[in-house]
C-alpha cells in the first residue's frame, strides 16, 4: 500500500476526556491497513497555505483489529490543528495519508514489554498494548508506566483497568509530576520510577523529547542495550 494514498473517513464520535485531551473515533476506510504504533498525516484546512491545507501527523490510538480508527490528541488552542480539531463534529469527513512510521513492537524478541508514555504519548502505545493482548494473544509480560501532571489529567483509566482485569500478564502504574493532596498513587516524573523495574525488557517510549532523552540515558546507565529501546517523539 502506498503511504501517500489519500483516505477519507467519517467522524463517528468526539470525546473530550480532559480540558485539552480529545479522542476522535472515525470509520476505517475500506482497504486501509496499518501496524499498531504507526501514524497518519491529516489534511488540516488552512486558508493561508499555498495548497489550502497543512499536514499534521497523528498516531493511531487504535489496534489494527479494531473496527474503527481512533486518535488521541492534545489540543493546542493557538495551533491550526487545534482549531480544526475543536471545530470537528460527528459526521464530518477526515482526509489523511498513510500509514507511516516504524514505532512498532519487535516480534522477534522474547523480552517482556515495558511501555513508558507521558500525556498524549499514550496514543500509539495503547494501540500497541491492545494489539499484543487482544489480537496477538501474547504471553509476554507487559507493563505500562504512564506519566501525567495533575489528577485531572488522567484519562483512559477505565480502558486500562479493563486490560488489567482481563489479562494476567498486564500491569500498569500512573505517576503524577504535580500531585495534589488527595493523590495517593505514584508521585514524580516517570524517570523516578525506572529503578523499580529491572529485568530483560524491550522498552517503548513515547512523549516529549526531554522525557525520551532522560529515560534513554537512565536505561543506558542501567546497562540496557540501546537496540532494546524504541521511541517516538511527541
Amino acid at each position: 500500500m502506498n503511504n501517500k494514498t489519500k483516505w477519507e473517513s467519517n467522524i463517528i464520535e468526539k470525546t473530550m476526556h480532559t480540558k485539552d485531551m480529545v479522542v476522535i473515533t472515525c470509520s476505517k476506510p475500506e482497504g486501509f491497513t496499518y501496524k499498531a504504533g504507526q501514524f497518519v498525516q491529516w489534511d488540516v484546512p488552512d486558508k493561508e497555505s499555498k495548497n489550502g491545507i497543512v499536514k499534521r501527523s497523528y498516531s493511531l490510538a487504535s489496534s489494527p483489529h479494531h473496527e474503527n480508527l481512533s486518535f488521541c490528541i492534545k489540543i493546542k488552542e493557538d495551533g491550526k490543528a487545534g482549531k480544526y480539531v475543536t471545530r470537528m463534529d460527528k459526521g464530518d469527513t477526515l482526509v489523511f495519508e498513510g500509514p507511516q512510521g516504524r514505532f512498532c513492537c519487535n516480534e522477534e524478541t522474547d523480552e517482556s514489554l515495558f511501555f513508558i508514555a507521558t500525556g498524549a504519548g499514550i496514543a500509539p502505545i495503547i494501540g500497541m498494548i491492545e494489539d499484543q493482548l487482544e489480537n496477538k494473544k501474547t504471553d509476554k509480560r507487559i507493563h505500562l508506566l504512564f506519566g501525567l501532571r495533575f489528577e485531572n489529567d488522567i484519562f483512559w483509566q477505565e480502558k486500562i483497568d479493563h486490560l488489567l482485569s482481563t489479562y494476567n500478564n498486564f500491569s500498569y502504574q500512573i505517576t503524577l509530576s504535580r500531585p495534589e493532596g488527595t493523590w495517593d498513587g505514584l508521585k514524580g516524573r516517570v524517570t523516578e520510577h525506572l529503578h523499580e523495574h529491572d529485568g530483560n525488557h524491550s522498552f517503548y517510549l513515547c512523549g516529549s523529547l526531554p522525557m525520551v532523552k532522560d529515560v534513554r540515558e537512565i536505561l543506558k546507565e542501567k546497562g540496557v542495550d540501546m537496540k532494546s529501546i524504541h521511541f517516538e517523539i511527541f
